[in-house]
């Protein structure tokens, strides 16, 4: 019954290890003539996955009431260690996976507004580099 406009998406890294938190943020607006309310929901997707891996993931949504023109930011938290788990059989069991994830927020998984590429690095280059 009114129109929600997603805008100036930010991620405070493009690369994380698996303890990191990454934070990201949206701007949301009511462009429509009626105050509404929106479900931002953020997914992940990994760039190079395999036929077993899923599309995308939902890892967040925030329901927000907006009168007609009003705009908000909603703000989602990802940490890699829980939501960039892959099964890894090459390890037998769940794993973050290193590569580039895209970054998704949107209204539905089938309407995604706004998209971001982070990259995940692999465990011994984290260490490595916390040395």
């Amino acid at each position: 019954y009114t129109r929600f406009d997603y805008s100036a998406m930010s991620i405070d890294r493009k690369e994380a290890s698996a303890g990191d938190v990454i934070h990201v943020t949206a701007d949301i607006r009511n462009s429509g003539a009626r105050d509404g309310s929106e479900v931002a929901q953020i997914y992940v997707r990994s760039t190079g996955q395999s036929a077993e891996a899923p599309l995308k993931e939902l890892r967040g949504f925030s329901r927000i009431f907006l009168k007609a023109g009003e705009s908000r930011r909603v703000a989602f938290e990802l940490r890699p260690n829980r939501d960039f788990l892959r099964y890894r059989p090459e390890r037998s069991g769940l794993d973050v996976a290193p590569g580039d994830y895209e970054i998704q927020i949107g209204a539905s998984s089938q309407d995604p507004r706004l998209k971001q590429v982070i990259r995940i690095r692999p465990a011994t280059q984290a260490t490595t580099a916390a040395r």
